[in-house]
């Protein structure tokens, strides 16, 4: 494996592996949902496949950061709420934002965002995680796979 990866180089390169809908608010709703969809698969999967799902978990995680236009601090101290409970405040958010029209809700997310990264930093093996992710991210860009079911 190669050298460690931050989590600033990880977002830059996340970015570089988006394609953003032609309607950037329908962009976050997207991501929204690809998070929920991966979180969804997180909690179901094997423990073999944990550390490949989080890695999705926080890929669209870095998509929302990156789509907000604000940096994963990794410095931030995480909350007390779980890794559940922080996915669900990020999409209820996401929903406030667009069922209400309030875009006072979007600003919570980057501390959320923040929580799930520091929470899985303390929780887990967070530089395997990045690691893989990137490794995956690159082959699938590499091979023009990156939308869909890139690897199965």
């Amino acid at each position: 494996m190669a050298s460690t990866l931050s989590i600033r180089e990880y977002q830059d390169f996340v970015a570089t592996t988006y394609i953003p809908e032609k309607d950037c608010h329908y962009s976050l709703l997207r991501a929204g949902l690809e998070l929920a969809e991966e979180y969804l698969e997180w909690y179901e999967c094997s423990v073999s496949r944990e550390i490949d799902e989080l890695g999705d978990v926080l890929y669209w995680c870095a998509q929302i950061a990156n789509l907000l236009n604000f940096k994963i601090d990794k410095e931030i101290e995480p909350t007390h709420d779980g890794f559940s409970l922080i996915i669900l405040k990020i999409i209820g958010n996401i929903k406030r934002f667009y069922r209400d029209d309030k875009k006072e809700s979007l600003a919570y997310i980057p501390q959320h965002i923040n929580d799930l990264y520091a929470y899985i930093r303390n929780n887990q093996k967070y530089e395997v995680i990045l690691q893989n992710n990137f490794e995956k991210l690159t082959r699938r860009k590499a091979s023009g796979t990156l939308q869909g079911s890139g690897d199965r």
